[in-house]
This record gives C-alpha cells, sequence and structure tokens, in this order.
C-alpha cells in the first residue's frame, strides 16, 4: 500500500506547540468570543427602541450612538461597551444579565458608542 504523502516530510505534519504558529497565522485572540447577543434599549428598565447585536460594532452605524439605557446580555460571552467609536474612551464590561437602569451602566449611559464581543 502507498501513501499519497510518502514523499512529503514528516515536519510538515508535526503540529507540537512551538511550530503552532510557523506559517505565520497569529496566535487565537484570547479576547476574543463568539456566541451570544446583547440587546440595548434607549430607556432605562428594558424600554424604548432596541438594537440586538451579535459582533463587534460602532453604534453610530447603527444610529444607537450616546443613547443606551439599558441593556441585556445573552449567552456565554461578555460585551465591552465603550464610550468613543472603534472600541475607545471610558470602557465597562457587562457578563451574562439584565443592566436596566443608569446605576448599573454609571460610565457608559447615554454615552455609549462602540461595543463588543469578549471572553469573560
Amino acid at each position: 500500500e502507498q501513501s499519497i504523502f510518502q514523499d512529503t516530510p514528516m515536519d510538515l505534519f508535526d503540529l507540537s506547540a512551538e511550530d503552532d504558529y510557523a506559517f505565520g497565522a497569529p496566535p487565537p485572540d484570547p479576547t476574543t468570543c463568539r456566541g451570544g447577543s446583547m440587546i440595548m434599549w434607549t430607556q432605562t428598565y428594558l424600554r424604548g427602541e432596541s438594537l440586538t447585536l451579535t459582533w463587534d460594532q460602532n453604534l453610530k452605524n447603527q444610529d444607537f450612538d450616546n443613547k443606551l439605557g439599558s441593556l441585556e446580555v445573552f449567552g456565554l460571552c461578555c460585551w465591552e461597551v465603550y464610550t468613543e467609536p472603534d472600541f475607545a474612551g471610558k470602557m465597562m464590561k457587562f457578563s451574562l444579565g439584565k443592566y436596566e437602569s443608569s446605576t448599573q451602566l454609571i460610565d457608559v449611559f447615554k454615552t455609549a458608542s462602540s461595543a463588543k464581543m469578549v471572553m469573560c
């Protein structure tokens, strides 16, 4: 029986830890998470207009800049909400649950401009 890989050097198949990124692929970003969503509302207590996020967003692109009044996080991931576009400015991190008032949103209440899903 002949292998289709008989002329291939075995070191191409060596998947040892030190060679994991030998081909230029960056290591996985430890802050990246996929598996959840966040609903943001314009008013407190999960009322008003809403926006559901399932990936990183600048809120201006969704006509939701500086409108955050309350939010709810679903799934396995956390969300970082920033006061400036492109994930800059003051940041607050939210895990699974409801955040219904300005006292829970403190720095990002009515000032949120971007949000991204991250590992908790």
